[in-house]
């Protein structure tokens, strides 16, 4: 049986006035299938349902969305295009993909515990 290759996509949040987006997982995810099908129709929503949210870091405001690896473009498209959530103006930024969630959790701890600590520091 062949496995499906997968992408790990690593997303920045900036809200507009600094505040943390405080939501559930489960309603994150209804939204981006919202976007989803408002992009791409029946095409989007077919592929979407293998998408799932791995991390969730809301104090550094990271998602790690686990994709497949045919649609990664198109998911990451759909991501920049939603701009409101909860009538906030929100920004997703695409940091990086990787093939491993071991590839990612080493990047996360790499670059965003040296954030932290600049930010606790001021």
């Amino acid at each position: 049986m062949v496995t499906k290759k997968v992408r790990y996509v690593i997303f920045k949040i900036e809200s507009g006035n600094n505040t943390l987006l405080k939501m559930s997982e489960e309603s994150l995810l209804n939204i981006f299938r919202d976007q989803m099908y408002e992009m791409y129709g029946s095409f989007g929503m077919m592929h979407f349902q293998n998408v799932y949210i791995t991390l969730f870091l809301l104090y550094n405001q990271i998602i790690v969305l686990k994709v497949p690896r045919v649609v990664k473009n198109e998911i990451c498209y759909a991501m920049q295009h939603c701009k409101n959530i909860a009538g906030r103006n929100v920004k997703f930024n695409p940091v990086m993909a990787k093939s491993s969630i071991k590839r990612v959790k080493k990047y996360l701890k790499e670059n965003f515990e040296k954030e932290e600590k600049m930010k606790r520091r001021e």
